[in-house]
């Protein structure tokens, strides 16, 4: 009976998150002034979950949104193989000032960011777990998982801002820029993005739309496995026990994005 309750809810959850996704937009058409108490920490809980766009190309969930001092972006994923892909290759933010976002410049910021040496480990190949595992297990995947990614996601890359020479920068800066990611009991994965105005040349006392891109960026490597074209076909090979399938890999490797226009808004 327990084990039909757990996995009944789980369904109740999924069914909802569909439905969801269907009422919102593929791409925020509204400006969103952040909470008072929003804090970069991988949860949404003053967020309240409401996500103000579905994007069908990246299927993540998103919102954007500002105070007088930063933007924030906020993507949650909910199924596995596009978490996996985000752990892989990480999640590029792109601002460009004007609003076209295929002008030239602008400012990019990169994360999670792993290497091959520096790979978390998340079992996220059964993607009927969210669904089929009771709350127990999943309370606990939720926190070995999220110990993983607090010990291996340590730097946030930044290209385009002046002020910060260093592409790399800790996650623990002083320079006031923002990252985290979580996952959340019934296994779906927060990215959270806290961005200084200043680094972007925005304002808001400037109304002026400027672009953004997202972008899922995918790996050729992932959870210990490489995918490469040879010559007659694809080889994947591994170097740990288990070797993701080929069409896991071809689908985590494969970039998607989306972009969208943005004014800040004032209080």
């Amino acid at each position: 009976m327990k084990k039909f309750i757990a996995l009944s809810a789980a369904l109740f959850v999924l069914f909802n998150l569909a439905g969801y996704a269907q009422k919102l937009p593929k791409v925020q058409t509204e400006s969103v002034r952040a909470p008072i108490d929003v804090t970069v920490d991988g949860q949404t809980t003053e967020w309240n979950s409401g996500f103000e766009a579905y994007n069908n190309s990246t299927q993540v969930f998103y919102i954007m949104a500002n105070n007088d001092n930063n933007l924030y972006l906020v993507i949650q994923a909910t199924d596995n193989l596009v978490i996996r892909k985000i752990i892989a290759g990480g999640i590029t933010l792109h601002i460009n000032n004007s609003a076209n976002p295929k002008d030239k410049g602008g400012v990019s910021v990169t994360y999670p960011l792993f290497n091959n040496k520096n790979w978390p480990i998340i079992n996220l190949g059964d993607r009927k777990f969210a669904t089929s595992a009771r709350l127990g297990q999943r309370d606990s995947f939720k926190v070995a998982s999220n110990t993983e990614l607090n010990k291996h996601a340590k730097d946030i890359k930044i290209i385009g801002v002046k002020a910060l020479p260093d592409t790399l920068i800790s996650v623990y800066n002083d320079e006031g820029v923002k990252a985290a990611s979580q996952f959340d009991r019934d296994i779906k994965y927060t990215y959270e993005l806290g961005l200084p105005l200043k680094y972007l040349g925005l304002s808001v006392d400037d109304p002026t739309p400027f672009s953004y891109t997202v972008t899922l960026n995918g790996s050729s490597f992932a959870e210990g496995t490489t995918i490469e074209s040879i010559a007659g076909g694809t080889r994947v090979t591994s170097n740990g026990s288990k070797v993701v399938p080929i069409p896991d890999m071809q689908f985590i490797q494969s970039p998607t994005y989306f972009s969208g226009t943005y004014v800040l808004v004032k209080k």
